[in-house]
């Protein structure tokens, strides 16, 4: 199976906004659900491990097939031939939301502090790494998830001609305005998302502020100094 797009990130660095992004691009057109919200996301952009990725596209005359993934580059199936963008954030912050995030679950999450987490084999530092060099190699297109917060009409349009997507730059900019963080946040605490109240703890909400480097105002000097120390040479190059 190929042609489609990978849309492929480490957690918590920007991903799901980028198919809501997508998925309102398609559904403008589309017109096959009054709203795109966290339970008819997965139906019209599918996720990698979650979605069968072998079924008929029905918008192909829209876009092509876009599918998430947290995978390794190694590890996507249906071979090397599709086309992909690879979404990197501020290792600190993602590192910062990536912890509110496995503290919050109710199975399998985290307890300990932060200075912890960041060592940890399977969230920390060092797997981000290796998805970063992983990917960056790969991707048709690198976008950083602070041109997606500050400068979305520009960035999308960035992938649009990465990719050689055809896109009505109109409906581009409706589907940003109908995906805004504020707008995801409301449709979260309206509808929830499927399955909330069984994995995380009451209080917990996946979209947060996306706000752009958090860690200047959350972190530590020590911190974020230990953060970037982690990383490696590669992602450092993008936020040092």
């Amino acid at each position: 199976m190929n042609n489609f797009i990978w849309i492929a990130s480490y957690p918590k660095s920007g991903n799901t906004y980028t198919r809501f992004v997508f998925a309102n691009l398609i559904n403008i057109q589309a017109k096959e659900y009054s709203n795109v919200d966290f339970y008819n996301l997965g139906k019209i952009m599918p996720e990698d491990g979650k979605n069968k990725l072998d079924e008929h596209w029905k918008y192909n005359e829209i876009l092509p097939k876009l599918v998430k993934t947290h995978r390794l580059y190694s590890e996507v199936e249906y071979g090397y031939e599709n086309r992909s963008i690879y979404i990197v954030r501020d290792p600190r912050d993602v590192m910062l939301s990536y912890y509110h995030y496995v503290s919050n679950r109710l199975q399998n999450g985290f307890s300990g502090p932060f200075n912890e987490f960041i060592n940890h084999d399977k969230w920390g530092v060092r797997p981000l790494n290796k998805h970063y060099e992983s990917w960056l190699d790969h991707a048709d297109a690198v976008i950083r998830y602070e041109d997606l917060m500050n400068n979305p009409y520009v960035t999308f349009s960035k992938i649009a001609k990465a990719l050689k997507l055809t896109i009505d730059f109109h409906d581009l900019s409706k589907s940003i305005r109908l995906s805004c963080p504020k707008r995801l946040r409301n449709i979260e605490d309206r509808d929830s998302r499927p399955n909330h109240g069984l994995n995380f703890k009451e209080s917990y909400r996946f979209v947060r502020n996306a706000s752009v480097s958090q860690w200047k105002t959350q972190l530590s000097n020590a911190e974020s100094e230990k953060v970037m120390h982690l990383c490696s040479n590669l992602v450092r190059k993008y936020y040092e």
